[in-house]
């Protein structure tokens, strides 16, 4: 009983680690986008399930050219703001099918 029970709650534990470890490896962890890693994954699914089922695949690619002068006036966390805004906004536009990640400092993808 006690013992399977430990076991149990350490198999849980574990799980929630691996979630969670899934969660950083795929995911930049202020804007909540997917990452360089997770764009390059989204990219493959996304190629693969439109060639199976015929229909066109378009990436976009965003680039905040302004977002500097807007860190040395305003500094890094009012940058950060504009960032996370960014794809907070796309988020509630974005289809069910469709994903956002931050490739680099301020460039983004959208497929």
């Amino acid at each position: 009983g006690r013992l399977l029970r430990g076991i149990n709650r350490s198999l849980r534990g574990i799980d929630a680690g691996m979630r969670d470890l899934k969660k950083h490896a795929l995911f930049d962890p202020l804007t909540e986008a997917l990452n360089r890693r997770g764009c390059e994954q989204a990219m493959r699914d996304s190629v693969t399930a439109a060639q199976r089922e015929g229909w066109p695949f378009v990436l976009f690619v965003l680039d905040m050219d302004n977002l500097k002068p807007i860190n040395d006036r305003f500094g890094h966390l009012a940058g950060d703001r504009v960032l996370v805004r960014l794809v907070e906004s796309a988020y509630g536009w974005l289809g069910a099918q469709d994903w956002i990640g931050r490739w680099g400092g301020d460039e983004f993808l959208i497929g």
